[in-house]
């Protein structure tokens, strides 16, 4: 009984005891890639968004300030008549 006991405190010191399989050990690295590589792409998804949403506003932006001149330019030809 104390080779028993003696086993399992040396198991148990060295982390053997209940310690991960190999197995087990690659399915957590893989998990952890697989949450990394979600966070990359959600990343990437919200800057393309952002971008997006940037260059809607500018061609907006951009419409507004069109037809306020092309509105200036028609009250300017339309006074002097």
């Amino acid at each position: 009984m104390d080779r028993v006991t003696n086993k399992y405190k040396i198991m148990k010191t060295k982390e053997v005891r209940n310690a991960p399989s190999a197995e087990q050990k690659k399915l957590v690295a893989l998990e952890a890639k697989i949450s990394d590589l979600k966070k990359k792409y959600e990343n990437k998804k919200t800057k393309l968004d952002q971008s997006k949403k940037r260059e809607s506003n500018k061609r907006e932006g951009n419409k507004a300030k069109n037809t306020e001149i092309r509105n200036q330019k028609r009250t300017k030809v339309q006074k002097p008549a």
